[in-house]
């Protein structure tokens, strides 16, 4: 019987030391602005591939507009970096409009 016990707890103990699932991202806060250019920028992160790139990081908000309480449009000038076969990198510059509704994007192009 103690067998039994010991046996169960070791089938046991590996499941319950796994993570549950992950949690979701954060919600971005702030005034409508700024949450547009958050919301934008994880919308580039996500289209980097497109471009080739292994990061993109913000370089300047060129214009936001705030059209309604819900729907708010970003212009930003952002670096690319792109990473060749031998590990060098480099770096160049690109740009991009976004529109967005209620957090959600509505419009994404690289410019």
């Amino acid at each position: 019987m103690a067998m039994l016990m010991m046996l169960g707890f070791c089938l046991a103990a590996p499941a319950m030391a796994q993570d549950a699932a992950p949690a979701p991202a954060p919600a971005p806060q702030g005034d409508a602005r700024t949450v547009a250019t958050q919301t934008c920028m994880a919308e580039a992160e996500k289209r980097k591939i497109e471009l080739g790139a292994t990061a993109i990081t913000l370089r300047e908000v060129n214009d936001t507009d705030k059209k309604s309480d819900d729907v708010a449009g970003v212009e930003a000038s952002v670096n690319v970096v792109k990473t060749d076969s031998k590990g060098k990198t480099k770096t160049s510059k690109k740009k991009f409009e976004c529109a967005t509704r209620e957090g959600v994007v509505t419009k994404f192009e690289w410019k």
